[in-house]
């Protein structure tokens, strides 16, 4: 008797998460920005932004610290692999990220963290840095979705002026 076998579906993996990855690992990405003499963070989705979300970063940057203001862009995105051998679960993905952020403060001397949006602020929950002030505002892409924010972001950072 010839067994017969069922054909295998293979389910596609969860936007969410990593492939190659196991199940339990969160994909994320974050944005790092350097201007105006600090280093922004916001969480976003993989890939680029878009054209729209650099030129409203770009314009709060000139709007801050004047039209000498460049704007230095950086992404986060974890897993840093796709080796299921090593991990790549919720507590090495918070030292990963705390370690490239105080990398960057300390060689870039920045004054301190710009944390843009909610989702960049729970990111940051597990992590110590040893920075300067924090500033949280509204995010970008939020700024994008609702213009009406921008006048919350401009309040928000206004102590930003002028501190390049």
């Amino acid at each position: 008797m010839a067994a017969t076998s069922k054909p295998s579906v293979a389910a596609e993996p969860s936007p969410q998460r990593a492939a190659g990855a196991p199940q339990d690992v969160e994909r994320f990405s974050l944005v790092t920005l350097q201007m105006a003499g600090w280093l922004w963070l916001e969480e976003t989705p993989p890939g680029d932004p878009g054209d729209a979300y650099w030129q409203l970063a770009n314009a709060i940057g000139v709007a801050l610290a004047g039209p000498e203001c460049r704007l230095q862009r950086g992404r986060f995105d974890w897993p840093l692999h796709r080796s299921a051998q090593l991990d790549a679960g919720a507590g090495a993905a918070s030292a990963a990220l705390q370690a490239f952020l105080q990398r960057r403060l300390e060689q870039t001397a920045c004054a301190g963290l710009v944390v843009l949006g909610e989702a960049t602020r729970a990111r940051l929950t597990g992590c110590d840095l040893q920075d300067g002030p924090r500033i949280a505002t509204v995010a970008i892409a939020e700024m994008l979705r609702d213009p009406g924010l921008k006048q919350t972001a401009w309040r928000d950072l206004q102590v930003l002026r002028g501190s390049s």
